[in-house]
């Protein structure tokens, strides 16, 4: 493993829930989704939990290539349109901006259609010593 991509590496539950990191010729980082029953909640909608997990690891995902570093998520909020019947979603940080060790990271999913699916603002502390 390149010591330059360490901290760009995920977790197994990433590739557990099914989540694949999508290229991007504009430089943002993009990850989309197969949905599947294992992602739907008791009413048959796509999972919040869902929602929120892939927008949490954009996000901090972007920041940590940004500043070359592990980061760690301080506070993660999300707004959630519409959850209508989804086959694929794809999740794309739109903005980063740096504070000292924080850093700030918004993005958004949209659905198979591009209707916009939810957003999402995040805070993370940047830890360039480790």
């Amino acid at each position: 493993m390149s010591q330059e991509k360490a901290y760009l590496d995920h977790s197994t539950f990433f590739g557990d829930l099914g989540m694949k990191r999508e290229p991007d010729e504009a430089g943002k980082i993009t990850a989309s989704l197969q949905v599947s029953a294992l992602h739907l909640d008791s009413n048959g909608y796509l999972n919040n939990g869902i929602i929120s997990t892939i927008l949490d690891v954009v996000l901090g995902t972007a920041v940590s290539r940004e500043a070359e570093a592990f980061c760690s998520t301080v506070t993660l909020h999300t707004q959630i349109y519409n959850r209508p019947e989804i086959k694929t979603i794809k999740c794309q940080h739109s903005f980063t901006k740096f504070d000292g060790k924080h850093a700030s990271a918004c993005g958004e999913i949209y659905d198979e259609s591009g209707q916009l699916v939810a957003s999402g603002m995040g805070l993370f502390k940047v830890m360039k010593n480790h």
